[in-house]
């Protein structure tokens, strides 16, 4: 029984280093492609209760807008969105981010701001917000700045 259990833990921990991986690459390639000042912005949609709901994504109808919002429809929670928002600040910072222990963390507009991230090109800003009220919103926006 024992050994069941290592291995069942050792096959989570593998599972969620890879989807972390996965969202890291997909984010880096959505970052990495704006080449301009514009922002490009993504917007995970998602709704708790009353039902079933699958989130929404509006990209910017690049290929990697695209490819981030299918990576984050297929693998988003929309009864935790903070925890959406702490996946993606891990690719950020290489850095897990919790409540304090016997802590319910209740995110009402919340922003972080990057410029030196891991696996994006230098010059790169990236904001990350998490907007709640009957939906929760999930924006990142990326854009060239000034070096």
């Amino acid at each position: 029984m024992r050994n069941f259990i290592a291995v069942a833990f050792i096959t989570a921990i593998s599972f969620h280093a890879s989807c972390a991986d996965d969202l890291c690459t997909t984010l880096q390639s959505f970052a990495n492609s704006n080449v301009s000042s514009n922002k490009k912005v993504v917007e995970l949609n998602t709704r708790w209760g009353g039902g079933l709901y699958a989130p929404g994504c509006k990209d910017d109808e690049s290929v990697e807008g695209q490819a981030l919002c299918r990576y984050l429809r297929a693998h988003s929670s929309s009864e935790y969105p903070q925890d959406n928002l702490n996946r993606v600040l891990f690719c950020l910072s290489g850095e897990q981010r919790h409540a304090p222990t016997g802590f319910m963390e209740e995110l009402v507009h919340v922003i972080y701001h990057g410029v030196a991230v891991p696996g994006v090109r230098k010059g790169i800003s990236i904001d990350v917000e998490l907007i709640r009220s009957e939906d929760a919103i999930l924006r990142i926006s990326v854009r060239k700045i000034d070096e």
